[in-house]
């Protein structure tokens, strides 16, 4: 709205400003959707224990399929689909940073239905003419966001001991407003169109370096202790916990160059530094 846009949020659920909508009523879709230009898909099944392969399919991939459709019959002629980094995979190799390009290889049922709807949605848009946009972002960060970013918010609240002091990993994520530029880029400029792009804040941190951002946002101190080597590599091997110490120690860094130079575009950090 703020680039000049006439917007229409849409939400399952009851929230401030958005249109509450079941996405399975595509009568209802066709009459809130006709006569916009461009669809931004966000909605899915999150990252969640609970959720099975089955949830993950019908929320992300077949979901996909609809809005594309509901698109077409609207004369909507672009869907951009935010999907997830971990449709590439879980961990990057020292200095081996994904690119638009790499492979993708999910590691779990999330990361495979968010490639399988990448996949869906290229192919439906190709029989029906509309164009798409795929955006992948990395842990998205805000105020409010939810995840492991709000459960280390309450720890630091609560003045847990953090044991990440000296991890020296590096991780990609984005801001909000940095992800909200990207996606108004992408509707407004048609080099997005049909094209992969990835999302950063554009330099990389550790898990350290996350936690400080936290805690600086929150006006806190954080209490970081060092763990012994010893000790990761034991939980790292554990089934419990070893998949939740990778993500807290390993790297994930994104190259967003090609994002950059497509769209003639730059992270919302960069211009203020910049400037």
């Amino acid at each position: 709205m703020e680039a000049g846009h006439t917007c229409l949020g849409l939400s399952r659920r009851a929230l401030p400003g958005l249109q509450q909508v079941d996405y399975q009523q595509r009568a209802k879709l066709h009459s809130l959707l006709f006569g916009y230009d461009c669809l931004v898909h966000l909605a899915g099944v999150a990252h969640q224990p609970s959720a099975t392969e089955h949830d993950y399919e019908k929320g992300n991939v077949d979901l996909t399929a609809t809005m594309v459709n509901v698109a077409k019959d609207c004369g909507i002629n672009h869907v951009i689909m935010i999907s997830s980094v971990k449709a590439m995979g879980e961990e990057t190799a020292p200095n081996q940073p994904f690119t638009h390009s790499s492979d993708c290889k999910p590691e779990d049922h999330y990361g495979q239905s968010k490639l399988n709807a990448e996949i869906t949605l290229k192919q439906r848009c190709k029989t029906t003419g509309v164009k798409w946009t795929i955006i992948r972002p990395p842990l998205v960060y805000s105020a409010d966001a939810g995840g492991n970013i709000a459960k280390l918010k309450q720890a630091i609240n609560k003045g847990w001991p953090l044991p990440f002091a000296g991890i020296d990993n590096r991780r990609d994520i984005v801001s909000l407003p940095t992800l909200n530029s990207l996606i108004e880029r992408c509707v407004s400029n048609a080099a997005a169109h049909n094209q992969v792009f990835l999302a950063s804040d554009g330099g990389a941190m550790s898990t350290e370096s996350l936690v400080r951002k936290i805690a600086s946002d929150c006006k806190l101190q954080p209490k970081l202790a060092k763990p012994p080597k010893a000790a990761i590599q034991l939980l790292k091997a554990l089934p419990l916990t070893k998949n939740t110490v990778r993500k807290l120690t390993g790297n994930l860094e994104l190259d967003i160059s090609h994002t950059c130079t497509t769209l003639g575009w730059q992270p919302e950090d960069s211009k203020a530094n910049n400037s």
